[in-house]
């Protein structure tokens, strides 16, 4: 599709259209066919007589695949290091700051994570809001990029996004699920017969899936346009808070993951004294950085050059909230105990 087409009106919000609204439709078809297989498992326990062993055996798989599938409305894993407002209050205030220039809604826990990025979630019923940030990246970035970071993420709750949505964000979830129960993965434990049985098993859960991912796959495709114009629009309302420079130089910041981690892994493996100041170094002696063409953070996101070129085409007024030194050491003091957890999680990964 032509850049016009996306970057060129960065101020529009994504909004419906055809394929969003086509996306909607899978949606309500995954959720029919779970609702249909369900039925099923309640049909084959009514119509069992005496013992129907192959009613009962049917409708229990039936029931424990609907179960591994369902829809989720999204939550915080037993394992996720989170920390709420009363052991971050200088870090919920830069949020809270970033949360009341975009009209966003408030942030319930900020998680850690040793990912290379950022996220933003609403989960439960209540639909609470959920910021993720992994430290490798926050770590190398100053205060004003910290903002546009935490900006780019919140204006994702503004900006229009569907496959954020409360239809669509579930489905593409349950598609997920289900179309790894039906492949699992063979473990050390399985040998012989039970290691036969279990290929096989997956060989007919393979084939029963491709359906599925058709499905994930059409749907992707089908919001791909959307997100990446909520791409763009994110970027645009975390320049109006945080100023086209913090921005642009977040963006070529944020492809530095390979090398970043790669660099804070071996600060680990050294057992270096602070890893974290390891990678502030390394970042410092690392020069310009330059984006490939056509590269982009991941298939859902634009080529950065031209992220980077539609925040450059556009005049934007001064920063509308701006962090201090000062703050940013205060966040990272709050964030510090969290920090176990990560680099603990850091040291498996490699």
């Amino acid at each position: 599709m032509p850049t016009r087409s996306l970057a060129d009106d960065v101020t529009a919000r994504p909004g419906a259209n055809a394929a969003t609204r086509a996306a909607a439709a899978v949606a309500v078809l995954v959720y029919l066919l779970l609702a249909g297989l369900l039925l099923t498992a309640a049909w084959l326990l009514a119509i069992a007589r005496g013992f129907a062993l192959i009613n009962y055996v049917l409708a229990a798989a039936l029931l424990g695949f609907v179960w591994l599938a369902r829809p989720r409305l999204g939550g915080l894993h037993p394992d996720t290091t989170t920390l709420d407002r009363a052991a971050a209050p200088a870090l919920f205030a830069v949020v809270d700051a970033v949360t009341e220039r975009l009209g966003a809604r408030r942030v319930w826990r900020i998680a850690i994570s040793p990912e290379y990025n950022a996220s933003y979630r609403v989960v439960g019923f209540r639909r609470r809001v959920v910021l993720t940030i992994g430290y490798p990246l926050w770590n190398l970035l100053d205060p004003a990029e910290r903002v546009a970071l935490v900006a780019h993420e919140l204006a994702h709750g503004v900006n229009g996004d569907t496959s954020r949505g409360t239809l669509i964000a579930p489905s593409l979830n349950a598609l997920v699920e289900a179309i790894h129960a039906l492949r699992g993965d063979l473990t050390d434990d399985e040998q012989g017969l039970a290691a036969f049985g279990a290929t096989l098993g997956r060989a007919v859960g393979f084939v029963v899936s491709l359906p599925l991912l058709g499905l994930l796959r059409l749907q992707e495709r089908l919001l791909l346009s959307s997100s990446r114009r909520a791409e763009y629009h994110a970027d645009h309302l975390a320049v109006t808070v945080a100023g086209a420079a913090a921005v642009v130089s977040l963006l070529h910041k944020a492809h530095l993951e390979d090398r970043a981690l790669r660099a804070l892994r071996t600060a680990l493996v050294r057992r270096d004294p602070d890893p974290w100041a390891t990678a502030r170094a390394w970042l410092a002696d690392l020069g310009p950085i330059t984006v490939p063409e056509g590269d982009s953070t991941d298939s859902t996101h634009p080529p950065t050059e031209r992220r980077i070129a539609a925040v450059l085409a556009r005049s934007y007024p001064a920063p509308t909230f701006v962090s201090t030194v000062e703050e940013a050491r205060r966040a990272d003091h709050e964030m510090a105990p969290a920090l176990r957890d990560v680099v603990s999680l850091l040291r498996e990964q490699h």
